[in-house]
């Protein structure tokens, strides 16, 4: 008799543990890895009102727009 208690209770054991397993799994909200808000990633085509631009040149924006960079890090 113990050991078809045993048996028994560790099958509802494992039936128990299956279902959590699946109710976690069902209830966690979905993941999503890529960007879909259509922000800038690693590099895009813009307007840049200089001449003589090469791929790969640091560009800066300002209200009038997007323009070559004097320095690394410009401030106007």
């Amino acid at each position: 008799m113990k050991k078809y208690t045993a048996r028994l209770y560790s099958s509802w054991m494992l039936v128990f543990v299956i279902l959590l397993i699946f109710l976690c799994i069902s209830l966690s909200p979905p993941v999503h890895a890529q960007n879909t808000d259509g922000t800038f990633s690693i590099a895009n085509y813009l307007p840049i009102s200089d001449s003589g631009v090469k791929d790969g040149s640091l560009v800066s924006f300002s209200p009038k727009g997007y323009f070559l960079s004097k320095k690394e890090y410009d401030t106007f």
